[in-house]
């Protein structure tokens, strides 16, 4: 079935309140500096420490999705909840960090009071240049982010990261621009009408 995964991360526990550090993430940290120090840890204090890594890494994705602005948006994915890291894992066992296409089936992704995108597929092909079009507000940021994000799959072999710019007005359409963009095919064509 379809599971919603909305605000997956911000509704997750990590432990921890208020203003400063718990009493186990303070031990934690000072296990983090004696590892540092290359004191030998016993195997109860290496679990200690895997456990405090891993709160610490997660609030720090929560802190990080809440940063991208994408907690008051939706997003449900066909199979139900997409989970970065066991797919990283499951990557890792079936040498699947090779991939170079990504592939999504049946997503949505909504605004409050808004779908953006419905039982939607993308695929985005290796080595080929694409380029989102369409009215302001119809989610091409959004979509952008979730990929950046990585809520929706991207294999782990496929590094992403998204940067934000403004274009400079000039008398060139959209479209112009993007096909403009494309260095081979620029290549191409001036070659073409030499």
């Amino acid at each position: 079935g379809v599971a919603d995964v909305t605000g997956q991360l911000s509704q997750m526990s990590v432990g921890g309140g208020g203003g400063g550090l718990s009493k186990a993430d303070r031990e934690a940290e000072a296990l983090a500096a004696r590892a540092a120090a290359g004191e030998k840890l016993s195997n109860k204090e290496k679990k200690l420490l895997k456990k405090y890594e891993s709160r610490k890494a997660m609030r720090q994705a929560e802190e990080e999705y809440n940063a991208s602005g994408l907690a008051s948006f939706s997003l449900s994915l066909m199979g139900g909840a997409y989970d970065p890291e066991a797919a990283a894992a499951e990557a890792e066992e079936g040498d699947l960090n090779h991939a170079t296409d990504v592939i999504v089936k049946g997503f949505s992704i909504s605004a409050p009071q808004r779908p953006l995108f419905v039982d939607a597929d993308l695929k985005l092909a290796a080595g080929r240049r694409y380029g989102l079009l369409g009215p302001n507000g119809r989610g091409k940021s959004t979509l952008l982010k979730f990929l950046a994000q990585r809520q929706l799959p991207v294999p782990s072999g496929i590094d992403v990261l998204l940067v934000e710019q403004e274009v400079v007005a000039d008398e060139m359409s959209v479209v112009e621009q993007v096909l403009a963009a494309d260095a081979k095919r620029t290549a191409a064509l001036k070659e073409e009408t030499e």
